[in-house]
């Protein structure tokens, strides 16, 4: 089971009990936390293939666990960036671009930028 503590839509409050449930029922499930990117925590398709993948290939829950646990770590870090990015953009939004110094030539055929001639 796949689970982010902040899910908004499946509450881990919810989750967890399920998995322990199913544990006590003789039902060997682990769970994994993972981090969400997403606005209600949800959306856990990700990581959900690579344990699907991982129980596929018959891997232990330890070695699952550490490929889950490298992608977390990624996805924060490629995440972190995101938002640097996207507060660099927002900072320079109002700056135009410079001018281009060669016309292109749009999809359409129609020219746009550049010296007109």
């Amino acid at each position: 089971m796949v689970t982010d503590s902040a899910d908004r839509s499946v509450p881990a409050t919810q989750q967890t009990p399920f998995a322990e449930k199913m544990r006590r029922a003789g039902r060997d499930i682990p769970q994994y936390f993972v981090a969400a990117t997403d606005d209600y925590h949800h959306g856990v398709v990700g990581y959900t293939q690579l344990v699907t993948g991982g129980c596929a290939l018959g891997k232990s829950d330890a070695d699952i666990a550490t490929a889950v646990g490298t992608m977390v770590k990624r996805n924060a870090a490629f995440n972190a960036q995101r938002v640097k990015e996207i507060a660099l953009f927002a900072k320079n939004a109002g700056a135009s671009p410079p001018p281009s110094a060669e016309p292109r030539a749009a999809p359409s055929g129609a020219r746009t930028g550049g010296k007109r001639a």
